[in-house]
Order: C-alpha cells, then structure tokens, then sequence
C-alpha cells in the first residue's frame, strides 16, 4: 500500500476513479481509518461519491469490526440516495452480520428489491454464524 499510496499522492490531477482505488485499496488491506480519512477527503474536494465508494468504506468497516463506522456511513449513503444499490445493500447486510447485528442485516435483506447469491449467501452465513440455524436453513430451502 505504501507504494501505491506514493504512486496516488504524485498524481497531477486526482479523480473519483483514481481516488475509489486508493480507498478500496486500504479497505482490503484492513487499514479502514485511513480509506475514512480519504473518503474525508473526497467529500472535501467536491468530486462526488459513487456507490463503489460507499461499498469499499462498508468493506472495510466490516474487517475492522466498526460498526460505529458502517452506521456512519449508512447514514451518509441514505442522505445521497443509495440505499436501495444491490452492491451497498450487500454490503450492509456484511456488516451487520459481521458485528451481530444480525436482525438490522435481515432488514436490509427483507427491504431489497434484486437479491442475489452475495446477499443470500450473506444473510444465511449471518444467521449460521450467531446462533440461528433454523433461520439459517429456512432461507437456504
């Protein structure tokens, strides 16, 4: 990451594609305050945030176990009008799960309108994983 930061820093003019990069990049390398501190950033230079953003953030919030995090920025991405993004949503239901809030991440699952293997996936791995194996097994038959 060091690399790729130096390489993002040299950068003359910096975009939303080239930011989306670094911050996913440090979300995965489970250094999520530093992907917080560039979407900070972001916001400060007017650019805009696209969904990919919002999910990278909720990646890493969910690896890091803040949930504080994700509720932030669940906020923030229902205010941008987000909410209903297969990929958000997926990663919501992530969080959620990862952090034990399994009945917020079966809200988010009951409310979206284009499931698919990610979120049903997620959802019954949520519920194996704190103690639901009935739920767990009815959503899988």
């Amino acid at each position: 990451m060091e690399d790729a930061r130096k390489a993002f820093d040299i950068l003359f003019e910096k975009n939303l594609i080239s930011y989306n990069a670094i911050v996913d990049g440090y979300a995965k390398n489970m250094e999520s305050e530093e992907s917080f501190l560039l979407f900070n950033e972001i916001a400060d230079t007017g650019i805009g945030i696209n969904a990919f953003t919002f999910a990278s953030l909720l990646s890493g919030a969910a690896s890091i176990g803040a949930m504080s995090k994700g509720e932030q920025i669940n906020g923030r991405l229902l205010k941008e009008g987000f909410e209903s993004n297969q990929c958000i949503c997926n990663a919501l239901i992530s969080i959620y799960s990862r952090c034990g809030n399994i009945e917020a991440a079966f809200e988010v699952f009951y409310q979206m309108e284009d499931r698919n293997v990610i979120s049903w996936t997620s959802m019954i791995i949520g519920f194996a994983k704190h103690g639901f194996a009935a739920r767990a097994l009815e959503m899988f038959c």
